[in-house]
């Protein structure tokens, strides 16, 4: 299981939160402790593809389907990925790195390391799916803007939306934020034509829980109120969007 166990205390606000859309909320606002489970709970634990410490968790209803914003502690192979992609690193809460003492070529400790912020949803329907796919998250990181898109990668929609239409369950997440300061260019290629991109934005967080608090998200719904909409290609924000992922 790829999940740290966190060396926090309880976290006492772990009701959920039902999403007003258009309405913006603190997800954490009330946090006074970082995360930790409850005598004899057993939270919904999402696959990543590297060792990870849960340090929040807010469980959340939108449209009546069960989800979890957490804050995570970020991939160690971030930081190459960073260098090597040429995206922006962004700490907009602050300054924060990775701290690690190395004893050895297969032996790191990390003494600190940033945080990220994580969606996910567990779906059963492709109703479900649909409803998420007509929505992105408007996302204020101090006094940058970002903003949050489930169907960046077209290719994971459609073997999603496979799976529920035969009855497999999935669990849907997003870490990859644009910032709307830069986010309306988008790299092309020798033809005119626009490129794929690996990860949009390096958003790091120092895991201080006061800077935590202010994350501000807004929820809202592209099109005109149907839930019969299942995109085939990208949906139009701003700019056309591409692939991308994690």
């Amino acid at each position: 299981m790829l999940i740290e166990r966190p060396n926090f205390e309880p976290q006492k606000d772990n009701q959920a939160y039902e999403i007003v859309l258009g309405v913006p909320f603190k997800p954490f606002k009330k946090a006074r402790k970082f995360y930790w489970p409850k005598k004899d709970e057993q939270p919904l634990l999402i696959p990543e593809s590297y060792t990870h410490t849960l340090a929040l968790r807010k469980e959340v209803l939108l449209y009546n389907i069960k989800g979890y914003i957490d804050v995570i502690t970020e991939n160690p192979t971030a930081i190459a990925e960073s260098f090597f992609s040429g995206f922006p690193l962004e700490k907009p809460l602050g300054d924060t790195a990775f701290s690690e003492v190395v004893r050895s070529r297969n032996d790191v400790e990390y003494i600190e390391r940033p945080c990220i912020l994580r969606f996910s949803f567990p779906l059963h329907t492709p109703a479900e799916y649909v409803k998420l796919l007509n929505s992105y998250v408007d996302v204020k990181l101090g006094k940058e803007q970002y903003v949050l898109y489930w169907n960046i990668d077209m290719p994971l929609v459609r073997g999603n939306m496979e799976k529920l239409r035969n009855n497999e369950n999935v669990i849907v997440t997003e870490k990859n934020l644009f910032n709307l300061k830069w986010s309306e260019e988008v790299p092309e290629d020798e033809k005119g034509e626009i490129k794929e991109l690996g990860r949009a934005t390096f958003i790091w967080f120092p895991r201080d829980l006061r800077k935590l608090r202010k994350i501000n998200l807004t929820f809202r719904k592209f099109d005109d109120g149907k839930d019969s909409y299942i995109p085939e290609e990208p949906v139009e924000a701003q700019k056309e969007l591409v692939p991308l992922s994690r």
